[in-house]
């Protein structure tokens, strides 16, 4: 089952996006929950947070924040500068044997919170989804799951989303490429968000409630989302 939804998605970095600040959805929606977890991350520093995190060639997991997980199959990660740029996000590509570092910043800027990546990083190609890389986040998990009894007002922006910059304006990834397999997926079981990802160089969250793609905000647009059940 697919419903429409508002998400945000953008040029050169995925975003994840939660909300919006002009709503008429109660306070107790979904950016309640964000906002409790983005504060306690930042837990009263500047609004911006570095850390350094290794992707291993057999792959695993990655906590960044105790906000998202990247999840990485074995030999997924193709080396650096392999094509990297749109219309190459589907060439094959040789993959890395040797651990890689990379640096994210998590930073508060335009109402959202943005992560950035370096270097930039693509993924091989696969039609098999266990070769997937994905990104997921729980920060809405209780409300998701309270919505899992099908009263599913509200859902409004929760996806994941991509962005070419931190502050840039959303462009709808999926029909920009056609690709059905970059959606975002609400898990109303575990309360979670996750989504497929061909590359990154940055994440955006946006902590707020639920906004309306047809206000005119450029940064709300509607695009579908599965549910997984």
């Amino acid at each position: 089952m697919r419903r429409r939804v508002p998400i945000l998605l953008a040029g050169g970095a995925l975003a994840l996006v939660l909300g919006c600040r002009d709503s008429t959805e109660p306070s107790s929606s979904a950016g309640a929950d964000a906002l409790g977890a983005v504060s306690a991350s930042f837990n009263g520093s500047n609004h911006r947070l570095s850390t350094i995190f290794v992707i291993d060639p057999s792959g695993g997991t990655v906590s960044l924040f105790g906000l998202f997980k990247l999840s990485f199959p074995a030999h997924s990660v193709c080396v650096v500068g392999s094509s990297y740029g749109a219309g190459h996000w589907d060439d094959p590509c040789t993959t890395i044997t040797h651990s890689l570092v990379v640096h994210a910043t998590l930073e508060e800027s335009h109402g959202r919170l943005w992560v950035d990546f370096s270097p930039g990083i693509r993924f091989a190609p696969s039609d098999d989804p266990s070769q997937w890389v994905t990104i997921s986040t729980d920060i809405h998990s209780q409300y998701i799951r309270s919505r899992g009894d099908g009263s599913h007002d509200g859902l409004g922006t929760l996806a994941i989303l991509y962005a070419p910059s931190i502050g840039s304006f959303p462009v709808d990834e999926v029909k920009t490429t056609g690709d059905p397999s970059l959606g975002s997926v609400l898990d109303f079981n575990s309360g979670s968000i996750w989504r497929r990802i061909k590359h990154f160089s940055g994440y955006s969250v946006l902590t707020g409630e639920t906004c309306d793609p047809t206000s005119g905000d450029p940064y709300c647009v509607s695009s579908d989302v599965a549910q997984s059940n």
